[in-house]
């Protein structure tokens, strides 16, 4: 009989376990602060979001998380005086928080209380990537590089940041820096090892007018108006979701998104209408290709796609100047519509340079955003946004927290705001304190 080397076997397990362990998303992982060593609050006197109103309540905050059990020990109580608690807000789209983040980065979002951030592109670390932290205020989950065609959206945008000099690499360095360049499965090859490498909290790839990727794929007049090809974006879902990471897709038609349905891509990062017209390479002005169909919404609805708004961040909804000011906001008013109407996981991002999600937010609803003049959308109501803002998006995120939500057991992060947002969405700017799993933050 051989001997079985019982040791052996143990150190192997607890390797695989580990190398297991290694591929879970963060955004998956449960903070990990030393046993959330925090004082124990008392909140009196609040106005409590439970999903769809706000309750009278008294809250108490032991060791980061919220309990409606009174502790033994309570280090102080805080008088709320009536005011609005809701969770943090959370922004899906932004490209405007570096790995790791600088202090001026993070301080818009940490005022607006933006708690949770997705960041759909970003620049690799030259060194060792730096880990998440979770102590921070803000917590971010990273794309790192995403994968494109040669001529993609996100080469063309980095190109001409380097001859801005707003980059400090040349255009050879932005390959497996700002971006992976991915023609081929044979790329794919080549380059998913590097990808990994980069430890990605969930994989971005590049998707453009795929109805006519043979057309465009190697003429040159669709530079920047290209995307990956449907068999690399059916071969990286495949790959991503065997190493436990999820998929987020870039689109700009609605062809995009059924392909997006089909492959299985977790998370769609627009909806379709960033660019139309002659600046998506066409010569007529029909929007129907930009128009989801009632079936694929239904298919999106069925298969619990994440699609994040971002209807500002491509700025034609917002300059009523331009010749596709109409035919956009008719774009993304109907699709909005159709997809809501399916029940389909609407989320909030902006995709926007100049700002964050509280300008998506206001665009959406039914009131301006204070000074800024963009005549809104008016496509969700106050309840609607206020559930997106503070509870899909933020599980989107990170589906496996305890956030989003003002419970028992949840993370003790919320915001209190001097008056109610369902009466006026502008009481979202009004927060008067902010609390990060059980500890006080300064605006």
């Amino acid at each position: 009989m051989r001997r079985i080397n019982l040791a052996g076997l143990v150190a192997a397990l607890i390797i695989s376990l580990s190398h297991l362990a290694s591929l879970a998303s963060v955004s998956e992982r449960p903070p990990t602060r030393d046993a959330l060593a925090t004082k124990s609050y008392e909140f009196t006197n609040g106005q409590w979001f439970d999903g769809n109103r706000f309750v009278p309540a008294t809250f108490y905050s032991v060791a980061g998380h919220l309990t409606l059990r009174r502790p033994t020990k309570i280090d102080s109580v805080i008088d709320l005086k009536g005011q609005y608690v809701v969770p943090p807000f959370a922004e899906a789209h932004t490209h405007n928080i570096s790995r790791p983040p600088t202090q001026e980065e993070l301080k818009p979002y940490i005022q607006q209380g933006i708690f949770y951030v997705m960041n759909q592109g970003n620049l690799i670390s030259a060194g060792p990537i730096p880990a998440s932290d979770p102590d921070s205020p803000v917590e971010v989950v990273y794309a790192n590089g995403p994968l494109t065609p040669s001529g993609g959206h996100p080469v063309v945008l980095n190109e001409r940041a380097v001859e801005r000099g707003n980059l400090k690499l040349t255009k050879a360095e932005l390959d497996g820096r700002a971006f992976f360049v991915v023609d081929d499965i044979a790329d794919l090859d080549r380059k998913w090892p590097g990808i990994l490498a980069a430890k990605p909290d969930f994989i971005k790839v590049y998707l453009g007018f795929i109805e006519e990727y043979e057309k465009r794929k190697a003429d040159p007049s669709y530079v920047d108006k290209r995307g990956i090809s449907p068999a690399v974006l059916r071969e990286v879902v495949r790959r991503a979701h065997a190493v436990g990471l999820r998929v987020s897709a870039h689109i700009e038609t609605a062809a995009d998104f059924h392909a997006c349905l089909v492959a299985g891509v977790d998370i769609i990062a627009h909806l379709p209408g960033l660019r139309i017209g002659a600046a998506a390479g066409f010569s007529d002005r029909s929007i129907d290709r930009w128009i989801i169909s009632e079936s694929d919404a239904g298919l999106a609805a069925k298969k619990g796609t994440i699609v994040i708004t971002t209807v500002i961040g491509g700025k034609k909804v917002i300059n009523s100047k331009s010749e596709d000011y109409a035919p956009t906001r008719e774009i993304y008013q109907r699709n909005i519509a159709t997809l809501s109407n399916h029940r389909v996981r609407l989320v909030i991002g902006s995709d926007y340079y100049e700002g964050t999600a509280l300008a998506e937010v206001f665009l959406l609803g039914h009131q301006p955003l204070l000074g800024d003049g963009i005549e809104p959308l008016g496509v969700f109501d106050n309840l609607t946004l206020l559930k997106m803002w503070t509870q899909t998006t933020p599980q989107a995120i990170f589906p496996g927290r305890k956030i989003g939500r003002l419970r028992e057991g949840y993370e003790a992060s919320f915001l209190v705001l001097s008056g109610n947002p369902l009466d006026d969405f502008g009481n979202v700017r009004h927060i008067t304190m902010r609390f990060k799993q059980g500890r006080a933050l300064a605006g």
